[in-house]
């Protein structure tokens, strides 16, 4: 075989590989019931939100206040008890991406989706203002978000 072919062979191999991989998390997710799958569903909506925010602060779709606004919202009324209420202690059955940590260090876990409804509240009430870099910018709230989501995803979920 010539180079070429081989490395059509092994680009649809790998491609191949991705594609099961995708399908058997996609498949174990739906496989999740009770709590755990409300959790899940979710989570789905705060990435979502976080997704399409992300996009605006990054630069690929225009500022727009509003879009800033609705996401905003969402993201603090996931927040706070509505997501601890999700993590019943040892709710971690079946496919669930949640670390046995959440319950021994339930303070720190708390505070986390305190501060998630928190900090989206912030960016709601920035999403009108000029981005200036003020306390009140946009861009600094977005930051502030991501962190939060970025620092339970490091401390309480399974990679």
């Amino acid at each position: 075989m010539n180079t070429a072919t081989e490395t059509i062979r092994v680009r649809i191999l790998l491609t191949a590989a991705c594609m099961a991989c995708a399908a058997q998390l996609a498949f174990a997710h739906e496989g999740a019931t009770g709590v755990v799958r409300e959790r899940m569903e979710h989570m789905r909506s705060v990435k979502a939100a976080m997704k399409e925010l992300a996009s605006i602060f990054k630069g690929k779709v225009a500022y727009d206040a509003d879009t800033v606004l609705r996401n905003a919202l969402q993201l603090s009324a996931k927040g706070g008890e509505a997501m601890t209420q999700l993590f019943p202690e040892g709710s971690i059955e079946g496919p669930s991406e949640a670390l046995p940590v959440i319950w021994t260090d339930w303070e720190r876990f708390t505070a986390g989706a305190r501060e998630l409804e928190v900090s989206a509240a912030l960016l709601a009430e920035a999403a009108a203002n000029p981005r200036d870099g003020t306390a009140k910018d946009p861009v600094k709230a977005f930051s502030r978000v991501a962190g939060t989501c970025r620092g339970c995803h490091e401390d309480f979920r399974k990679d």
